[in-house]
């Protein structure tokens, strides 16, 4: 008898033990590449140009267009219909976005950046995070620059001193490839205007889905 409430003891300390500081993620064995191409999307379409290329997306069907005093970043050209891009789709939602018939010709764009052209449009963590481009830079945080803003069960507003913000510092390939996700919030009197957040947690987080370009699936370096 008392070797059996020594056995069930051990069993609940371990469980107790095992759990304390730990988060326990959906097992994600490798992580999904997909390749993104647009589809033309129904409805009717709108009136817009484009700048240049997509700040948010590295490829070479990836622009920065406007509709209106509306800007959209990425959006993407169509191989059957040069006059046109597909702007506000988004894979990860299922969001179709809308078809933008251009003012004038696609620019002229700069040179691809292969490197970046190899790291991920949007990617989708274990534990339900899904992560976009930081648009244009990358932010500081907590004394880290992070490159994938992040939103979870609920988005959070900017000066909302109470809820828990989620980005990417970066990203490591494997199987499954790991995210290094941090989680952060507003200080009410930060030292440093700059940089007014407060790092609440920094771990490696499995990523179970990422789209982005052809180059994606090719290796880092």
């Amino acid at each position: 008898m008392k070797e059996s409430r020594l056995i069930v003891v051990m069993a609940i300390l371990f469980v107790v033990l095992s759990g304390a500081g730990a988060t326990v993620f959906p097992e994600t064995s490798e992580t999904q590449i997909t390749v993104f191409h647009p589809t033309v999307p129904p409805g009717p379409a709108a009136e817009g140009s484009c700048s240049g290329g997509a700040n948010t997306f590295e490829d070479a069907n990836a622009w920065r267009c406007f509709k209106g005093d509306e800007i959209y970043d990425p959006c993407f050209s169509i191989k059957d219909n040069p006059g046109a891009v597909v702007c506000d789709a988004d894979p990860a939602s299922g969001k179709a976005g809308f078809l933008v018939k251009l003012k004038d010709p696609l620019p002229k764009r700069d040179a691809i950046d292969k490197a970046m052209a190899k790291r991920p449009w949007i990617m989708k963590l274990a534990d339900g995070a899904v992560c976009r481009p930081m648009d244009g830079a990358v932010g500081t945080i907590a004394g880290l620059e992070a490159g994938w803003d992040c939103v979870g069960s609920k988005s959070c507003a900017d000066d909302d001193m109470k809820c828990i913000h989620v980005s990417v510092v970066d990203l490591k390939r494997g199987d499954p490839w790991l995210a290094d996700e941090i989680r952060y919030k507003l200080m009410a009197h930060p030292k440093n205007d700059h940089d007014p957040w407060k790092l609440i947690e920094r771990k490696e987080v499995p990523i179970a889905q990422v789209w982005g370009s052809e180059k994606l699936s090719q290796p880092s370096r």
